[in-house]
């Protein structure tokens, strides 16, 4: 990928997670074991020449602090959620089961369960989005059966007892249209847009969250939009979106870049179980539009999204899985045809492909990040492709103790109260 992709992590402090590279070093010049710090960043000698290259290249100021927000006792010997008022802490009372498709819409705070209400909150910090939170007393969802979520504020969904998913919950993005509290084009985390000098159209950068996302393919003299900035996870927010195609006289105007993935909080003051999945991916990065005059570059895809699970106890069967992966970009296209879309992120650890391009007419789109694969650079060739959007954040939440082995892509960021 075109530009080093810095790491966001969680730093130490009365909410320290489990430290990882990228960290910056102690006052002391200190960072935890098996970490040595170099250039006042924490990296993992183990790694390689490469990571510890990459640290060298890295100033203080490019670095971004991933902090949660501090959370303090609520009198009942367990811990505040993160971003949710006091008010909102304790969930409620229904027993909610979802045995069939459930659609939640977090814009109009309104879903197709008539068991629940949606209701809107300020974050506790006031730069973040207003939230959507559903209270209630224990959550199950049975085998077969979907929650999908949508909309623009992101979902927290708080139970006084258990939460059990034995189907899905899925708040991803879909091609160009985020997830619930995915960010918007322009929006924090974004790739940037191809850009046109004379001929050449380069491609949209892809967009970034835990990561950094991944460069546009370079079209002659037009370099690719870059990766959006990878996000720190003070306030809850979902992925940033692709950047968009290319704009040219007589061609349909740019729609979107690869939509963000959603922002899922799930709190449990019991257990959380999952035999199913959860997932908050990036959307592909949509097709260029036909155009009679010209061919168009690549459009970026979107980041995976941010999601954090909270409970007393966790358990995890086989199949389960947690998944913030991001979108693959789109290929510019090889005529006055329409592009290739990429591919929306995978509810597995496999990255999600980039459209398919042309050869020397309308480049390959970035693959998408993944597990531990970063994103991929769209092609370098005339009409570049867009760049892979980034992974997200998934971030498990248990007292000392307990830190089950959670299946999840990106792998679980884990942290103790």
């Amino acid at each position: 990928m075109r530009g080093l992709g810095v790491i966001a992590v969680m730093v130490a402090g009365c909410y320290s997670p489990r430290p990882a590279p990228g960290a910056p070093c102690n006052p002391d010049g200190d960072c935890p074991a098996p970490f040595t710090c170099v250039n006042e960043i924490c990296v993992d000698e183990s790694d390689g020449d490469d990571v510890i290259d990459a640290a060298m290249a890295d100033s203080g100021d490019e670095l971004l602090d991933a902090e949660m927000p501090d959370a303090a006792p609520d009198g009942t010997g367990l811990p505040l959620a993160p971003y949710l008022p006091p008010a909102f802490q304790e969930g409620g009372t229904v027993a909610w089961v979802v045995a069939t498709d459930v659609t939640v819409d977090t814009t109009m705070l309104s879903s197709s369960s008539s068991e629940i209400e949606v209701v809107a909150t300020p974050q506790l910090d006031s730069d973040g989005p207003e939230l959507a939170v559903i209270q209630v007393g224990s959550l199950q969802i049975m085998p077969g059966a979907e929650i999908r979520v949508t909309g623009t504020r992101p979902l927290v969904i708080v139970a006084a007892g258990d939460i059990s998913v034995a189907g899905v919950i899925n708040a991803s993005a879909r091609l160009g249209a985020s997830g619930p509290g995915g960010n918007a084009m322009l929006g924090a985390g974004a790739g940037l847009a191809g850009i046109t000098d004379g001929p050449d159209d380069s491609g949209g950068g892809g967009g970034g969250n835990g990561t950094m996302g991944a460069a546009g393919g370079t079209s002659g003299p037009a370099p690719g939009g870059l990766g959006g900035v990878a996000l720190a996870t003070m306030v809850l927010r979902g992925g940033g979106a692709g950047g968009t195609h290319t704009m040219r006289n007589g061609c349909p105007a740019p729609t979107f870049g690869g939509g963000g993935g959603g922002a899922l909080v799930l709190v449990a003051r019991g257990a959380v179980s999952l035999t199913g999945r959860i997932e908050v991916n990036g959307g592909g990065g949509p097709a260029a539009p036909p155009c009679p005059v010209s061919s168009l570059s690549g459009a970026g895809g979107g980041a995976g999204g941010t999601l954090v699970v909270m409970a007393a106890g966790l358990t995890f069967s086989t199949g389960a899985i947690l998944t913030a992966n991001g979108g693959g970009g789109s290929a510019g296209a090889m005529s006055a045809a329409a592009g290739v879309p990429g591919e929306d992120g995978r509810d597995d650890t496999t990255v999600a492909l980039g459209g398919m391009g042309g050869g020397s007419i309308g480049g390959r789109g970035g693959a998408g990040g993944a597990n531990t694969t970063a994103p991929g650079d769209g092609q370098d060739v005339t009409n570049g492709g867009g760049g892979g959007g980034a992974v997200g954040w998934i971030i498990v939440r248990t007292p000392v103790g307990i830190q089950p082995i959670v299946p999840a892509s990106p792998p679980a960021v884990y942290d103790h109260y």
